[in-house]
């Protein structure tokens, strides 16, 4: 008996999150967020359009620490230095990392948003301990030395043939030929993804 072979699934790769985002805001301007701090480091666009290290610098210039009163997420603390950063990963009892209290993104408060409109994000990089270590026992055995070992090789060829691919005697951008590329390739591999749509987790990524 013959059987029709099932066809790949379409997906949309376009717009990107920000592009969609910069097409609603233009769209509705009235609902475009105020950034009214200068050193409010919450909004997309420094990111999208390269604009972020000044601030960064001046930032780390005044200080390893600086208290944001006003954004659209509400105040914020934004630690900006390497030993303040080191400080205060070290204490995940006193600075959480949970979700249920803000987890690691800047978003609404909770308490801003009705109660049937809350999206609620447990994510395993969003947890403490307990949770965080259990989860984080469940994931462990995929990157074992053995497991490492035994994916050595199809890392070292993917990565050699990604570096052999970059432009020489030119300008390009390196978060998105170097840094996107060989995470996303890394995660295609840990995840049995299909090599040719790895580009989709970046995609699926900046969308959620």
């Amino acid at each position: 008996m013959a059987t029709i072979a099932a066809e790949k699934p379409q997906f949309r790769t376009a717009p990107s999150a920000h592009e969609a985002l910069k097409e609603h805001f233009e769209k509705h301007p009235d609902q475009r967020m105020s950034h009214p701090h200068k050193w409010d480091v919450s909004r997309s666009d420094i990111y999208a359009e390269d604009r972020w290290q000044p601030i960064f610098r001046e930032m780390r210039e005044a200080g390893p620490l600086h208290y944001i009163p006003e954004s659209p997420f509400g105040p914020y603390w934004a630690v900006v230095q390497h030993k303040a950063i080191q400080h205060i990963e070290a204490l995940p009892d006193l600075f959480s990392s949970s979700w249920e209290h803000g987890g690691i993104t800047i978003l609404e408060r909770a308490e801003d948003i009705p109660e049937e409109e809350r999206l609620e994000l447990p994510m395993f990089i969003a947890m403490d301990r307990p949770k965080h270590t259990g989860q984080r026992r469940t994931v462990a055995p995929a990157f074992t030395p053995g497991e490492m070992k035994r994916m050595e090789a199809d890392i070292r060829q993917r990565t050699g043939e990604l570096l052999d691919s970059l432009p020489r005697g030119e300008v390009f951008d390196w978060v998105d030929k170097v840094s996107i590329e060989l995470t996303t390739g890394m995660l295609a591999l840990l995840f049995g993804f299909p090599w040719e749509d790895r580009r989709l987790l970046t995609l699926w990524s900046d969308w959620s």
